[in-house]
């Protein structure tokens, strides 16, 4: 039987963060839509996905992270995609990066096998390798 997850869950995979000092605006970044894009970080993984639960853009995430007074803030998402096990890409996204992206053509390409994989002996990532090292800006 599959476990599903609660909502007590969830919320003790949320980080504790202070929200990010902005202008109020009924169509901006509250609060509430920083802790709900949190939480849907902290469930889904993806930024984009997050980004849709809170009601606001990829972009403004993005945007939002790098105010003045977001430290904790992209501290709470840092920590929650570190934590993320390597290759828990979607399968959407993968779908998006090798055809959509790409029309399907020349997407793929078979490279060598890093050592260990053949006999289920992975490298362990290190500080400067590994998933918590892809592209994430500090």
């Amino acid at each position: 039987m599959r476990e599903t997850s609660s909502p007590a869950r969830a919320a003790a995979q949320v980080p504790s963060f202070v929200p990010v000092p902005v202008r109020a605006r009924r169509d901006g970044w509250t609060a509430e839509r920083q802790l709900t894009f949190i939480a849907a970080l902290a469930q889904t993984g993806s930024i984009g996905q997050a980004a849709l639960a809170a009601g606001m853009s990829r972009e403004s995430a993005y945007r939002l992270r790098r105010r003045k007074g977001a430290e904790s803030f992209a501290a709470a998402w840092d920590s929650i995609l570190a934590a993320r096990p390597c290759g828990s890409s979607s399968l959407a996204l993968i779908w998006h990066r090798l055809v959509k992206k790409h029309d399907g053509r020349g997407a793929v390409r078979r490279i060598a096998a890093e050592p260990g994989w053949e006999t289920g002996q992975y490298p362990a990532p290190g500080p400067a390798g590994g998933c918590g090292a892809r592209g994430r800006s500090q």
